[in-house]
């Protein structure tokens, strides 16, 4: 758990204080998606050939901005079905608690 206490405060300020054991799995998938986005433009050209390479700038970073909104759609769609699955939660629905939840939200948030 990388819970830094002098980031603690900033979070606590900003009325999230459970962000601070979870900003680093915030800032990993933020990076991914990042990316993604510029990993797209390279990869589906070579993978659609001259069909993709003929589209302008603006439509390629459009179809990078889709891949990843349709990559992060499936990706917690999928982990949520773990936090359905949460026996804590399932129990109390909403004032259960569980970390791996927590986690899975923040790979979300990120």
């Amino acid at each position: 758990m990388l819970a830094y206490p002098d980031l603690k405060g900033l979070f606590v300020a900003l009325n999230a204080p459970r962000l601070s054991e979870h900003w680093h799995i915030v800032l990993v998938s933020a990076a991914a998606a990042f990316a993604i986005q510029k990993l797209s433009i390279p990869i589906s050209a070579l993978a659609l050939g001259p069909r993709f390479r003929a589209l302008s700038g603006d439509k390629k970073h459009k179809w990078g901005i889709q891949l990843v909104s349709m990559l992060h759609a499936l990706e917690a769609s999928i982990m949520s079905l773990w936090v359905f699955e949460d026996e804590s939660l399932r129990q109390d629905p909403v004032y259960g608690f569980s970390y791996t939840a927590e986690r899975i939200y923040a790979v979300s948030m990120g």
